[in-house]
């Protein structure tokens, strides 16, 4: 059951990068990136899937999901008020990106999607599990 969990969860995780390789223009993001975009995906969620600290059910997983996108969201907020209080003539997205803040619009822009992606697959994962627990 481990197995195919894992399976699902890594399909899933497949799906989201693919997504983000589809809607990001080529001149953003060179087509290879997106291959270690997943594989680093791949191992963190893994490994934090297996962990014992890991939410438990899937209510847990859409908890999760629910956090990083919250948290994600306020971070982005936060570095757009601080870049457009310093730079109030530029876009909010650049804003953001000359804000300076205390987690950094690069941190913000890499590490919310990649918990999010986690859990979304965790959840995934987790549902499975909970499917096959009750057949």
């Amino acid at each position: 059951m481990g197995i195919m969990a894992d399976a699902i969860g890594l399909i899933v995780l497949s799906v989201l990068v693919a997504l983000c390789a589809v809607i990001v223009p080529a001149s953003e993001a060179a087509p290879l990136l997106w291959l270690f975009v997943y594989a680093a995906l791949a191992v963190v969620g893994w490994s934090f899937w297996r962990r014992e600290s890991a939410p438990a059910s899937p209510a847990g997983w859409l908890g999760l999901t629910a956090a990083g996108m919250l948290l994600g969201a306020l971070s982005f907020a936060a570095d757009v008020f601080i870049g457009h209080r310093h730079h109030p003539g530029v876009s909010l997205f650049q804003a953001a990106e000359t804000s300076g803040s205390l987690l950094g619009f690069g941190l913000t822009v890499t590490f919310f999607p990649a918990l999010v992606f986690i859990a979304i697959a965790g959840l995934a994962r987790s549902a499975y599990q909970s499917w096959r627990k009750n057949t």
